[in-house]
């Protein structure tokens, strides 16, 4: 299946195309119905708002991959932090500030004293859900990923998908204790002796049809297939490659809701991609978040027991 584009159709006809584009753009405006209808909830319900956010500084592609010696935060507290985080939840659109691969955050929490705190809870549920299931409307356009992104981006130009279809950060049960700190995550796949190498063939067979690839990463590619190849045959392997700098927030639970239901957990972890919304929890305490600094230690985590194969895959043998 092919997308349709403008004037130009290719493999489909021109109706099914558009109507693709006119559900996306309909699919899109009822979810930003329901961000604002919230964003209006909070104003006439609120009796008291605690904000603070923590600004990231701008980053650019060639930020990918490098890990930063430090992040610095920018603190905003008060009418200036609330505003801001208004704004982030329609902040899903590539500008100047936003690239398509460095997407917008936010970290903080915003804390309500709100008129009726369980409206707020399910106005968020609600947009939530219409977030997932935008993305899944995406995702069944086409099973070819290029087809879906040429119709997305022809229904709603430089749309940002995941900072659409990711959640607004909410919790409704007592909460005791609320920080953050850095993540150093990771991308991990486990691969075969013969799934390896699969991968190191389709390398070399790459690098044989590219002029610009020097005989010396040729002649690299050809020494880690003959390395790999001097495994047993049911050797184990994983791809542990590092990811960006993730800030995190931190969620202790009031113990009082252990006695109600003991399967509940103490604590959770969140992504600070966003704000979170607190209603009505007094008893929080709320702790600042500190720039990142560069740790040894928590780089180190990444390969415990782990023998480093092939370093330029961050492959390593399990077994």
């Amino acid at each position: 299946m092919m997308y349709y584009s403008g004037d130009n159709m290719i493999g489909i006809n021109k109706e099914e195309g558009m109507g693709q584009i006119t559900q996306v753009q309909s699919s899109y405006r009822f979810l930003l119905d329901h961000i604002e209808r919230f964003q209006q909830e909070i104003v006439d319900g609120a009796r008291h708002i605690d904000a603070r956010v923590y600004q990231f500084p701008q980053q650019t592609d060639d930020d990918i991959g490098v890990t930063p010696e430090s992040i610095s935060l920018t603190r905003q507290e008060g009418e200036q932090a609330f505003e801001l985080a208004q704004s982030h939840l329609l902040d899903h659109l590539i500008t100047e500030r936003n690239h398509g691969r460095m997407i917008p955050r936010l970290a903080g929490h915003i804390h309500i004293d709100h008129a009726n705190p369980i409206e707020c809870i399910q106005r968020i549920q609600c947009i939530n859900q219409l977030k997932d299931d935008f993305g899944l409307l995406i995702q069944s356009l086409s099973s070819d990923k290029d087809v879906r992104f040429e119709i997305v981006k022809e229904a709603l130009p430089n749309l940002i998908k995941l900072a659409a279809t990711r959640h607004i950060l909410a919790e409704n049960r007592p909460l005791s204790v609320v920080s953050y700190s850095w993540s150093h995550r990771f991308s991990s796949k486990k691969l075969n002796k013969q799934e390896v190498l699969h991968k190191l063939f389709n390398t070399r067979r790459y690098s044989n049809n590219t002029v610009t690839i020097n005989e010396a990463w040729s002649s690299q590619v050809d020494d880690d297939i003959t390395y790999i190849q001097s495994f047993p045959n049911g050797a184990q392997f994983i791809i542990k490659r590092p990811l960006k700098i993730t800030p995190v927030v931190n969620i202790k639970y009031q113990e009082s809701d252990l006695f109600i239901d003991p399967k509940l957990k103490k604590s959770s972890t969140k992504i600070a991609h966003s704000p979170l919304y607190i209603f009505n929890n007094k008893t929080v305490k709320m702790q600042p978040f500190n720039d990142y600094v560069r740790s040894e230690h928590i780089e180190g985590k990444k390969a415990v027991n782990l023998d480093l194969v092939i370093p330029r895959l961050h492959l390593y043998q399990l077994s």
